[in-house]
C-alpha cells in the first residue's frame, strides 16, 4: 500500500491533538520534520512535496515510525504529565483526570498514525478502483453504442437502396421512391416485386393508370 509523507504528518498532527489532554500540543512541527528528514534519508519516491513509499502492511509502517520517532525528546515530553508523575488515576464517563496529571500515550499515538494512514490509503485505493471500473464500463458502453449506431446507419442506407423500386402498373411503369414516401420518376432502380426491409413488407397502393402511387411500410 502506498503511504505518503504528507499522510503521516497529517495523521501525526491529528492524533497528537486528539490524544492530548490540552486543546493543543507543542512540538508537532518538530516531530513532523523528523518524518520528512527520514523520508529523504530513506529515498522515498516522488517530489519533495509528495514523497511516497510502498509498505506491505500497516505493521511494517508502524515499525518504521517507531524506529524514526521512538527516541525523540519531544515524545518523552508528550508522555510525561506536567504534574511530573505517572500515578494511576481514576477515569470514567463522568470523570477524567486533571490535564496536568494526564499525558499522551506514545505507543497508541504511533499505532494510530500507522493504522489510520493505512486505512486512508486503502479507502483511496478502493475509490480509484471503483472509478477505473466505472470508466471501463462507460468506455465499453460507448463502444457498443458506436457500433450499434454504425450498424443502424448501415441498415438505413441499405433500406434506402431497397426502398427505391419500380413496380408494374396498368398503363405502364410507375417509378416509386420511398425516401420521402412519395412517388417519383427520378429513381433509378428497377425491380419487379415489393422489396422487404427490416422485417416489414412494403405495401404499394396503386391508383389509376399513369397516376401517382404512395407506399406504406
Amino acid at each position: 500500500m502506498i503511504i505518503s509523507e504528507s499522510q503521516l504528518r497529517g495523521q501525526l498532527a491529528m492524533w497528537v491533538v486528539r490524544q492530548s489532554p490540552y486543546k493543543s500540543a507543542a512540538g508537532v512541527d518538530e516531530v513532523g520534520e523528523l518524518i520528512t528528514m527520514a523520508t529523504k534519508a530513506d529515498n522515498w519516491i516522488g517530489p519533495d512535496d509528495f514523497r511516497m513509499r510502498d509498505f506491505s502492511s500497516w505493521r511494517e509502517l508502524e515499525m518504521w515510525l517507531r524506529t524514526i520517532l521512538g527516541e525523540h525528546p519531544q515524545l518523552a515530553k508528550w508522555s510525561t504529565p506536567r504534574a511530573g508523575t505517572h500515578d494511576h488515576v481514576f477515569v470514567s464517563r463522568h470523570h477524567t483526570p486533571h490535564p496536568d496529571a494526564d499525558f499522551i500515550d506514545i505507543d497508541a499515538l504511533i499505532r494510530n498514525i500507522a493504522l489510520h494512514s493505512w486505512r486512508e490509503s486503502e479507502a483511496e485505493d478502493a475509490s480509484n478502483k471503483r472509478i477505473d471500473a466505472e470508466i471501463a464500463t462507460l468506455n465499453s458502453l460507448e463502444s457498443t453504442a458506436a457500433a450499434a449506431i454504425e450498424e443502424m446507419v448501415r441498415q438505413v442506407a441499405e433500406a434506402k437502396r431497397m426502398l427505391v423500386a419500380v413496380v408494374l402498373a396498368s398503363g405502364g411503369d410507375v417509378i416509386v421512391c420511398m425516401g420521402d414516401m412519395k412517388a417519383s420518376r427520378d429513381c433509378a432502380m428497377t425491380i419487379g416485386d415489393h422489396p422487404q426491409t427490416g422485417g416489414k413488407r412494403v405495401r404499394v397502393h396503386r391508383l389509376s393508370a399513369g397516376g401517382v402511387q404512395h407506399v406504406d411500410i
